[in-house]
């Protein structure tokens, strides 16, 4: 007999046995009284992720709305994304909660069906959202956004030594790193916001690698391959755009190759005429306000 009572984690009705606890992640640290209580804990989730396909559908400047409400309702459809997906990606947060992204391309259609879900006894449980579409870039949205193959913008030193990053690829990445340094120095203006206050920007490199206003891809002068990540703020009512500068690399995991997006360079500013030495390249998206 356990000496610690259950309680559902929505409503906190104490449950006489783990057994009347309903689980839909495979962590068993959230358990559920009824389908409603599950509902109304993941309430928030579900309208974030309805957000997030408005801005996915804002940065591809596109309003696409077609009725597929027969495909939605067909639950033959929604077991062959959930049981059958041609793909699956996995996000982990800072807490290890997992969300899971199931994509399926139905030939006949020509269209894709995109869950975001949780897995319990690996097998999807609550099903977050659904999304039918024709539009491949808003599929490479989500994609981009569940992949954690590429490294997630908060990676840190010991982040990286965490996937064996070989000591050859850190060299040349610290050398990337003092180049681009030299060339900032050279570039800003002493009026531009101060060196000495750029930990206090520090949360948004995260949130411009999440959700950048405008993606450039480009050579530097030695020819390597770089991208500068663009997104502008607002803070203590002055607003100003954030860079973020990285490198893509190949790391070998075991038997894996893994592609690793590695931070060269971050910083705020205020100056415009800084912001067009890094709006360069071939440009992916573009909602940069003027």
């Amino acid at each position: 007999m356990n000496k610690i009572p259950h309680f559902c984690t929505n409503c906190k009705i104490k449950v006489h046995s783990i057994d009347e606890l309903l689980f839909v992640e495979e962590t068993t640290t959230k358990g559920f009284c009824s389908e409603k209580c599950i509902m109304q804990f993941y309430t928030p989730y579900l309208s974030f992720f309805s957000d997030l396909e408005i801005k996915f559908k804002e940065s591809l400047e596109t309003d696409e709305f077609e009725d597929y409400t027969d495909m939605y309702s067909d639950p033959k459809l929604l077991s062959e994304v959930t049981d059958l997906p041609d793909e699956t990606f996995e996000y982990k947060d800072e807490v290890e909660v997992s969300y899971h992204l199931h994509v399926k391309y139905f030939a006949k259609e020509d269209i894709y069906y995109i869950i975001i879900c949780t897995h319990y006894d690996k097998k999807p449980a609550f099903i977050y959202f659904k999304l039918l579409t024709k539009n491949l870039k808003l599929v490479e949205k989500y994609r981009e956004y569940f992949d954690q193959s590429v490294l997630d913008s908060s990676s840190s030193e010991q982040g990286l030594e965490a996937i064996n990053i070989p000591d050859d690829t850190l060299e040349d990445l610290e050398q990337k790193k003092s180049e681009h340094l030299a060339l900032l120095i050279e570039r800003r203006k002493n009026s531009d916001i101060p060196f000495e206050t750029f930990n206090i920007y520090d949360d948004y490199l995260s949130l411009t690698l999440d959700d950048p206003d405008q993606v450039f891809h480009f050579e530097d002068e030695v020819g390597d391959k770089l991208t500068n990540y663009i997104k502008t703020f607002k803070k203590a009512g002055q607003e100003f755009y954030y860079v973020v500068t990285c490198s893509k690399v190949e790391i070998k995991d075991k038997e894996l190759t893994k592609l690793a997006l590695l931070p060269v360079i971050s910083f705020p500013s205020i100056d415009k005429e800084l912001y067009k030495h890094y709006a360069i390249g071939e440009s992916k998206t573009s909602r940069l306000k003027n």
